[in-house]
């Protein structure tokens, strides 16, 4: 079963979701979160003449199928746009964590 979610009111500060889990067991198996150009006040940078903003951020957390108790695997995803003078860039970074059975 999957049950997804949005925020009621879209500030920006709320992730949207989703949670698929195994109604039989009553586990959770994944769980999805993503959220749009997001407002945060505490990403800075050094250089007071650069300015940075999030443009993207999703966390995608996948338990073990074998043992649903554990996670499998986090994937992380995150953008933002980096602005200094004229030049205007796109950084985007891509994380995968996997955990593996002793």
């Amino acid at each position: 079963m999957s049950i997804s979610f949005v925020p009621v009111k879209s500030e920006a500060r709320y992730f949207s979701g989703k949670i698929l889990f195994d109604r039989d067991k009553l586990v959770i198996k994944k769980i999805e979160l993503w959220i749009e150009n997001p407002k945060t006040d505490q990403l800075t940078t050094i250089n007071e003449s650069v300015k940075i903003s999030p443009k993207e951020i999703k966390l995608e957390i996948v338990f073990n199928p074998m043992d649903l108790e554990k996670i499998q695997y986090l994937n992380f995803d995150f953008s933002l746009t980096y602005e200094y003078r004229a030049t205007t860039e796109i950084i985007e970074s891509h994380s995968l964590v996997c955990f593996f059975p002793k």
